[in-house]
């Protein structure tokens, strides 16, 4: 595993204060998953089983069709809150 991706993640969880790997549906934790996600997905081009595998091995529960879930609702959830363009 690439350990740019556990530096990202590690990073989010630092800006926010929020675990990303914590087992929850609370919505700022869904959102910065998504984040996350999208990052993993559209900047990395990580593969949507890779990063499933990534999550679980953090001790976050997945599979990929949770992420490809996450990666499609990233703009939704970019456009009701706004500080995750900044994070």
């Amino acid at each position: 595993m690439n350990e740019n991706y556990l530096k990202i993640s590690e990073r989010i969880v630092e800006m926010t204060g929020i675990d990303i790997f914590k087992n929850t549906r609370k919505a700022e934790y869904v959102e910065l998953r998504a984040l996350a996600c999208y990052i993993f997905r559209e900047k990395m081009n990580m593969r949507w089983t890779n990063i499933a595998n990534f999550f679980t091995s953090m001790g976050k529960k997945t599979d990929h069709a949770s992420v490809i879930h996450l990666v499609k609702m990233y703009p939704t959830y970019v456009k009701y809150n706004l500080s995750l363009i900044h994070i």
